[in-house]
């Protein structure tokens, strides 16, 4: 509360920066483009007089990608989230975590009494469309779940989200039956990757490339009798 009060009175005192952005329960809102001299004022004050919470650094990040692809529609997102965790001293991975989040949910969906580190773990499991991950959110805050339950009904199954077709019983397990759908969602990210996260990347996946490899050699054979 003490940090919220100090927040306003510095908005209050740069004129026109109470009418860019606002203060919610789930971190600030933006309310209009900010130029890049509000940003820099705001950013260092939450530098100064606020713990960065989870949502208040996707916002900020997601501001500073806003304004900078103002000049250079070009640039990629992945580099200038890096660019922005270097010189703030935050974690590439965590940054670029924080950001996909915020993206994901906007503010009006939102649903306070939630710690964001439940909004995290559903969107990690995969649940898309945003209205099917809010469900799940739903019933998260309904049943009183910790991020533990959560965690645990995400990966079972137990509670399909309203509007998500039903997973189909088979050989496959429910969290291969989403791959094909979060392959297509974080393709965007590899597109941005900066090259040193993408070899390390690759150097991590290589068991699983050797997996797919074996899966269509497996495919490519002649079926027995036929």
């Amino acid at each position: 509360m003490k940090n919220n009060v100090q927040l306003s009175i510095f908005n209050e005192s740069m004129p026109g920066l109470d009418t860019a952005y606002r203060f919610t329960i789930t971190g600030p809102e933006t309310l209009r483009d900010l130029t890049i001299d509000e940003f820099k004022a705001v950013d260092q004050m939450y530098q100064i007089w606020a713990r960065i919470d989870s949502w208040t650094l996707g916002w900020l990040i997601s501001v500073y990608i806003e304004i900078q692809r103002r000049s250079s529609p070009s640039s990629l997102v992945a580099a200038l989230i890096h660019d922005y965790s270097e010189v703030r001293g935050f974690d590439f991975d965590e940054c670029v975590k924080k950001y996909n989040v915020y993206q994901f949910y906007p503010p009006s969906v939102r649903i306070s009494g939630l710690s964001w580190y439940c909004y995290c773990t559903v969107y990690e499991a995969g649940i898309r469309p945003v209205d099917a991950a809010i469900q799940w959110l739903k019933r998260c805050k309904a049943n009183n779940w910790t991020r533990a339950k959560l965690r645990e009904e995400l990966r079972a199954g137990s509670v399909r989200p309203v509007n998500q077709e039903p997973q189909v019983p088979g050989f496959f397990p429910p969290e291969l039956q989403r791959t094909e759908d979060w392959c297509s969602g974080q393709l965007h990210c590899v597109e941005q990757m900066p090259n040193d996260a993408a070899e390390r990347l690759l150097e991590c996946m290589a068991g699983t490339v050797q997996f797919i490899d074996a899966l269509r050699a497996k495919v490519a054979q002649p079926v027995a009798g036929g």
